[in-house]
């Protein structure tokens, strides 16, 4: 596939910065394709002891950990990465790598302060939605403090409303209150791998995004629902709908600082 064609597809990642940590050489010149594909910048680390190094006095947007390396593996570098380092590096999300999803202790996962884990051999889709996904929400956090509205535009629900502040508060509210139950029935639905009630419940979302303005979801929602219709790229469809929550959890905070204006 092309770079640009790629770019298409998955999503450019341009200008983005990912530390490659893997001690293996077939793995790294794969991961530094797909990398290449989406337009990001990359660096590569073949042990722990050296990816501890490059952080010092580097800042990168995503580290890709592999789990099983001879000096010090993942969880161990991975820790040490988020306990002993300062801010921001601390802060860069880490995507574990994994010959097995067997192979990945959920424990250890959560106690050395990795955020995910994708199994070997890659799916190039689903890779690009994990590492996006970490990547912005990373952003998210990042920017919170800096920025009062990152996804929430009401210019469309202003001029529908015509001035009729309580109509605005009214669809806001109804927003606020009925998305979680959707966000955890989408849960629910796609850990059952029951695709027509995701797909329902995408088509029911879809617009309610719309009336207040949160633009960044409206291509993961229609992805969410063209894949769970045409039963493609399922295994997607998870990181889509985490993505999905992350984003919606920040909208959430922005619309009831909204509220306070109508």
């Amino acid at each position: 596939m092309e770079k640009q064609n790629a770019q298409k597809t998955f999503g450019t990642l341009k200008g983005k910065k990912i530390l490659i940590v893997d001690d293996e050489k077939m793995n790294q010149l794969v991961i530094q394709n797909m990398v290449k594909l989406w337009g990001a910048e990359y660096a590569v680390a073949e042990s722990g002891t050296e990816a501890l190094s490059i952080l010092k006095n580097n800042k990168f947007d995503i580290i890709l950990m592999d789990l099983m390396m001879p000096d010090m593996d993942g969880y161990e570098t991975a820790a040490k990465i988020k306990f002993e380092f300062e801010h921001p590096i601390n802060k860069t999300p880490i995507l574990a790598l994994t010959g097995s999803s067997s192979n990945a202790s959920n424990k250890k996962i959560k106690e050395s302060g990795i955020n995910d884990f994708a199994a070997k051999p890659f799916l190039i889709e689903e890779l690009h939605s994990k590492i996006s996904s970490l990547i912005f929400e990373n952003d998210t956090v990042d920017k919170n403090d800096n920025e009062d509205s990152q996804f929430v535009n009401l210019q469309y629900l202003k001029d529908t409303a015509d001035g009729n502040n309580n109509l605005i508060s009214e669809i806001i509210n109804i927003f606020l209150n009925q998305t979680p139950e959707f966000l955890i029935k989408l849960d629910q639905a796609s850990g059952s791998q029951n695709w027509n009630e995701v797909k329902t419940i995408a088509h029911k979302m879809k617009p309610t995004v719309s009336y207040v303005g949160i633009s960044a979801l409206t291509d993961t929602i229609k992805k969410i629902e063209d894949y769970s219709e045409q039963k493609v790229n399922l295994k997607e469809i998870p990181s889509l709908i985490n993505n999905l929550k992350n984003i919606c959890e920040t909208a959430f905070i922005e619309l009831r600082k909204e509220l306070k204006n109508f």
